[in-house]
């Protein structure tokens, strides 16, 4: 019986471009998903581990913890949100289009320090990313809310809540509603216009006036004496 004989497909142009493109992808670095190891406040940089692991020479293996990599911070002019970022925290790096050094030590426009493209010297982190495992708890969708442990503050429609998980203040509907085991007030003067309702012990320092009355410290009632007598209201 003659031996058969397979001979492979010769290559096309389109199978050699296939091949080239996917070489050409598999080497340049877009973005990843990664974890905070460490957060340096000072400079706002953090070292990031790649939470993806890469094929070498047919085994898989672990990143390079990334070094030095910017974190994106929230600000515009003079106002700023900045967040505790510690070691855990998940985020998206971005792989810079050019080197970075030039622009990152001076922020000046200049020329790239190198020829180096998409590289991983040149990372970016974004924090806030996450996964199945650590999904933030009762996400807020009727509004926006800041929140630092049990403190938070709640924007929704005609609502304001702000709250350190024991004592809070809403503002809704014209109306402002204060619940605390005390309240405690401390102003040069404090002035209420409009019904007030204050449930617990209330201590005010400073001038107090209700509806353009002042009944501070200040405050006396003439045409009065001593004893088990009432005085009218306020005057």
């Amino acid at each position: 019986m003659a031996n058969s004989v397979q001979y492979a497909n010769e290559p096309t142009i389109a199978s050699l471009l296939e091949l080239h493109k996917r070489e050409v992808m598999s080497q340049t670095n877009c973005h990843q998903v990664g974890e905070i190891v460490s957060f340096d406040a000072g400079k706002q940089t953090a070292e990031v581990k790649i939470k993806m692991l890469k094929m070498i020479n047919g085994e898989l293996k672990s990143y390079p913890i990334i070094v030095d990599c910017p974190c994106v911070v929230l600000c515009g002019g003079e106002g700023r949100i900045t967040f505790p970022i510690k070691q855990g925290d998940g985020c998206l790096v971005l792989f810079n289009d050019r080197d970075l050094d030039n622009w990152y030590a001076s922020g000046q426009e200049m020329a790239p320090r190198t020829d180096r493209v998409h590289s991983f010297t040149d990372a970016i982190a974004l924090v806030g990313v996450h996964n199945l495992q650590n999904c933030l708890s009762d996400y807020l969708t009727s509004g926006t809310e800041l929140k630092y442990g049990s403190s938070t503050i709640k924007l929704e429609e005609n609502k304001v809540t702000i709250t350190d998980g024991s004592a809070s203040v809403v503002l809704s509907n014209g109306q402002v509603t204060i619940t605390a085991t005390n309240v405690t007030v401390t102003s040069p003067t404090v002035a209420f216009s409009g019904a007030v309702a204050i449930a617990g012990a209330t201590t005010i320092a400073g001038g107090l006036t209700v509806q353009g009355k002042d009944i501070g410290p200040s405050h006396t009632h003439s045409g009065v004496r001593s004893g088990g007598d009432s005085t009218g209201g306020v005057n």
